[in-house]
């Protein structure tokens, strides 16, 4: 009987072990996957941030070197290039 209590207690032991060994790589993997989403947030939201920024100086070089004449000839190209007839 104290053999069948040892041996029992021993398979408890271990099936206890497998399931903390499986609890923590599945708390691993979450863990991994939860950082890569972060991550690519993170870059995301660096480049809307550049992008916003680019689009930011581009327009203050423009506004400081392109005259009316020539805003009202840009505009005009752009609408004909979006398929809207001229105003």
């Amino acid at each position: 009987m104290l053999t069948r209590v040892r041996a029992d207690a021993e398979r408890f032991r271990l099936e206890l072990r497998d399931k903390a060994a499986a609890e923590a790589a599945t708390l691993t993997r979450n863990a991994e996957q939860q950082i890569q989403r972060e991550a690519a947030k993170a870059v995301e939201g660096i480049r809307r941030e550049a992008v916003d920024l680019s689009v930011s100086i581009a327009s203050k070089l423009l506004r400081r070197q392109v005259s009316a004449t020539d805003q009202d000839v840009l505009l005009q190209e752009a609408l004909k290039e979006i398929g809207r007839p001229n105003q």
